[in-house]
């Protein structure tokens, strides 16, 4: 609906940059969510006699053919929508960040004199302001070289909720992995600022 309305006062081509941003956005929103209910598939209680059931769902016994099967379509959507939505959000960054159109010259020239920076950096701030109205709750947070770093932010999130979950719950291991790596992605943040 929005889509519609911004093709009817914008223009068919801001619309359609504006729609893949748009879908983003709701895809962002429902990541996290989706992102644990995958996940969950693999998360039992131990009860007794070797039994264990489902921690989501009590009605699910663990290692039974129903349970085995919902572990595999887990696996293939974490491939596609863990794993495919932060790798799809960079591809389609990279390519719009690459074919952004030239800034006009003269335009280059008055945010220049107006903001007295360098003409560099104001033909890079048009382009960025350019880039930002399409991806701009992607991109906003970070600086202009590091639009890419929300998809790097986003496999620091799965990381910590999926990998982790390999190991036993609560375990000294699934600690030191959960602690690793935060430490590694914190020096890398500390490392490209971005």
């Amino acid at each position: 609906t929005y889509y519609i309305y911004e093709r009817s006062t914008l223009g068919g081509e801001t619309a359609r940059k504006h729609a893949t941003g748009n879908a983003f956005f709701v895809l962002f929103f429902c990541y996290p969510t989706i992102c644990n209910t995958l996940f969950a598939s693999f998360i039992c209680t131990d009860l007794f006699d070797g039994h264990s059931v489902l921690d989501a769902d009590d009605r699910v016994l663990c290692d039974e053919p129903d349970h085995v099967t919902l572990q595999w379509a887990s696996r293939v959507l974490v491939v596609l929508v863990a794993c495919g939505v932060p790798a799809i959000a960079a591809a389609v960054l990279r390519h719009a960040h690459r074919s952004r159109p030239a800034v006009d010259v003269q335009l280059q020239h008055r945010v220049s004199q107006n903001f007295s920076i360098k003409l560099k950096a104001a033909e890079g701030l048009v382009g960025d302001i350019r880039f930002g109205s399409s991806y701009g709750f992607l991109v906003t947070a970070y600086r202009s070289e590091m639009y890419m770093w929300e998809s790097v932010d986003m496999a620091r999130k799965l990381l910590l909720v999926g990998l982790i979950l390999m190991f036993g719950r609560g375990s000294a291991l699934q600690l030191a992995a959960a602690l690793f790596i935060s430490v590694a992605f914190l020096v890398a943040h500390v490392s490209f600022w971005p």
